[in-house]
């Protein structure tokens, strides 16, 4: 048995990895006789030149179905750390012959339990490696660790870079606000957290402003290349001159022209609807589909013709830049490094990603709640189907408080523990959906983390309705929408992942930049509609602009959220859902009268009633209070809404007087016409 160590002490999560090489199957045929000789080299990647600490395997001669069974053993600082396996043709005169390569993330495995993997071989036209991983936590902690590296351990962020930036601190802060940073953005986090935010958005301003000139400086060298080249005609350089200039352009894109005094800003509610949305009068549901600005729809078919002009071009050329300065507007309003982010079709696109980008076995076990959105329920199902995924479901009865959630939480989980391994993943929803159910994401990751669980939240709900601090809640993965709460486009949702957990996820679709890493494969993956994404730029503007900015408009939606509660309860006489508005922030759920003992249809009935009858769109759901089904009312609020519109749901529901059946209107709607 070999064994090799990097003794990096006190970089993080460590333990110790057994490694099984057992065998390989069709490998290529290097050699002239048709085999190969091949032998195996393995280990942690130390430098980003991908070299690494390494053993490597005995020869074997003269076959394509080479049988190894040896074992490594690797003391491994940082669990966040690459596993590289290469597989090579022994030569003995000229250079070996690469048979192929395989990479795995050591996040993604499971603690004190067998691992085996059959790993396709990259680089190369077919080959498989199999492989016996075996991952041991260290056991006990360092309680003399510094404070910068108790911070670290509990953020799961590599120490070094932190004690890095600390040095730095003051002449990046100052670079940073020259470059026009907002340190008000920055809500409190601890400080060696706040260097981190100030150093990566310092760079991402740096970037961003340094674009053009960049640019400016390669066309110049192109240019100069051209009229300076011996070998050229005249025609030659006419043309390629002109190619250049084409390409220049493209580069340095800006964004479209919007006429924003088209657009003045105006009061919320009835005004606000009538002069920048489409909407119409009784719409109380922007937590399904959100609702589009006219300004914004604008400038997504303005996008679309800057696309047409020249597709190849832009999509080359243009759209990286593009995006990356979107991408920093979203990135500074929810708190996180741009290079962590990514824009994807929607929340559940991203939580996809996250699910199925884990090298899942039998046995292993999923963390959710059971308050959680559907999809999660359905995506739980699946995994359990496909891979044999124990998924546990931790039970809450809402409304609670947050720290009976946590308290909750943590005693189940104890349970858990001892009665398996350690759960892969834990899920949570930072709002519930159905119930809008404001829940203590930054708590429940810290636990999970106590218990060196991963974190995957879900803010599809959230973002928008609340503030947003991601470098602060620190879970591995966020995913979330803009479509809802953002006024973006639909099709506009994110993936964010912390960089220790990037190297392991892929997208849904293999595309061209398959096999290139996180930021890559995710800026391309096939023709989305880059158009809407371009466009969140001019939503948060209108956000801006239009509307003076979000504390004006989270002021007036929560206002309003607690005028329509008090509505409601007053002429109900029922109880809000969440107890307290700011659980509910703009969707309070409120029970309708003698909504005791509901069932689903009667739910579907009732929202497909007052969209057809009453022409108001709002979700209606069964939920449990005080463990009696109750047929509830679910009111998304936003600035193009006033009071009137709730009064009027009021009366409609009270014109029922407590019969919530409704069996023609049913029965002519199929199953999926709930909105």
């Amino acid at each position: 048995m070999a064994e090799g160590g990097l003794g990096l002490a006190g970089s993080g999560h460590g333990g110790t990895l057994r490694v099984d090489v057992l065998e390989a199957r069709d490998i290529i045929a290097a050699d002239s006789n048709g085999f190969s000789d091949p032998f195996v080299t393995l280990g942690l990647v130390v430098d980003d030149a991908g070299n690494l600490h390494k053993k490597r395997t005995k020869i074997i001669f003269k076959t394509l179905l080479p049988v190894w069974n040896e074992q490594f053993v690797f003391n491994v600082p940082l669990k966040s750390q690459d596993f590289i396996f290469r597989v090579w043709d022994n030569n003995r005169v000229t250079a070996n012959t690469p048979l192929g390569n395989a990479k795995i993330n050591l996040i993604t495995l499971p603690d004190n339990r067998d691992m085996d993997l059959w790993l396709p071989l990259q680089d190369v036209a077919h080959g498989e490696l199999h492989v016996r991983l075996l991952w041991t936590t260290a056991e006990g902690e360092h309680t003399g660790a510094s404070a910068t590296q108790k911070f670290a351990k509990a953020s799961l962020i590599d120490p070094m870079e932190v004690v890095k930036l600390k040095d730095e601190n003051a002449r990046l802060r100052e670079e940073f606000l020259q470059l026009g940073g907002d340190m008000s953005i920055i809500k409190e986090p601890s400080e060696q957290l706040q260097q981190l935010l100030l150093h990566r958005e310092s760079e991402m301003a740096k970037i961003i402003k340094s674009q053009g000139e960049i640019v400016d400086t390669k066309i110049s060298k192109m240019k100069r290349g051209v009229h300076t080249s011996k070998i050229l005609s005249n025609a030659e350089v006419t043309v390629k001159s002109a190619v250049i200039d084409r390409v220049s352009a493209a580069m340095k894109a800006s964004s479209i022209d919007v006429d924003w005094k088209a657009y003045p800003p105006c009061d919320f509610g009835k005004e606000m609807r009538t002069n920048h949305f489409h909407i119409h009068d009784g719409y109380l549901n922007s937590a399904a589909f959100g609702c589009c600005p006219k300004v914004v729809l604008d400038a997504v078919a303005k996008w679309e013709e800057e696309i047409q002009v020249d597709t190849v071009l832009f999509r080359l050329k243009t759209l990286p830049v593009r995006l990356k300065s979107v991408a920093g507007e979203v990135c500074t309003f929810i708190h996180c490094d741009p290079n962590d982010f990514q824009f994807v079709l929607n929340a559940d696109t991203a939580l996809s990603a996250v699910w199925k980008s884990f090298v899942w076995q039998p046995g292993d076990r999923v963390i959710t709640f059971n308050v959680d959105y559907a999809v999660t329920a359905f995506a739980s199902d699946w995994l359990a189907k496909r891979f044999g995924v124990d998924v546990i479901k931790i039970p809450l009865v809402l409304p609670m408080s947050h720290d009976a959630i946590v308290e909750s939480t943590q005693r189940y989980l104890e349970a858990v523990l001892k009665a398996g391994p350690v759960p892969r993943l834990a899920n949570v929803c930072h709002m519930t959906s159905s119930t809008g159910f404001l829940m203590p994401v930054k708590e429940l990751t810290s636990l999970f983390h106590k218990y060196k669980i991963p974190v995957c939240v879900d803010g599809a709900q959230a973002v928008g309705q609340v503030p947003i601090n991601i470098g602060e809640i620190l879970a591995e993965y966020y995913v979330g929408s803009l479509h809802k709460w953002c006024f973006c486009p639909q099709g506009c949702g994110f993936l964010v992942v912390q960089p220790h957990s990037q190297a392991g996820m892929t997208t849904l679709t293999v595309s061209y930049n398959y096999g290139q890493g996180y930021e890559a494969e995710f800026q391309y993956y096939g023709l989305q509609d880059f158009s809407s994404w371009l466009a969140v730029g001019q939503a948060f503007s209108f956000v801006t602009k239009v509307c003076g900015g979000w504390s004006r408009v989270w002021d007036y939606c929560s206002d309003l959220a607690a005028q329509a509660v008090t509505l409601l309860e007053s002429r109900w006489n029922t109880q809000l859902f969440q107890q307290k508005p700011a659980l509910c922030r703009f969707c309070p759920v409120v029970p309708v009268p003698n909504g005791e003992g509901a069932t689903a249809e009667m739910a579907k009935g009732l929202q497909v009633y007052l969209a057809c009858k009453n022409q108001i769109t709002v979700t209606t759901n069964v939920v449990h209070i005080r463990s009696k089904p109750t047929l509830c009312v679910r009111v998304a609020l936003s600035v193009f809404n006033e009071i009137g519109e709730v009064e009027a749901l009021a009366c409609s529901v009270l014109a029922l007087r407590g019969d919530y059946t409704f069996p023609d209107l049913v029965a002519n709607f199929p199953d999926d016409a709930a909105f």
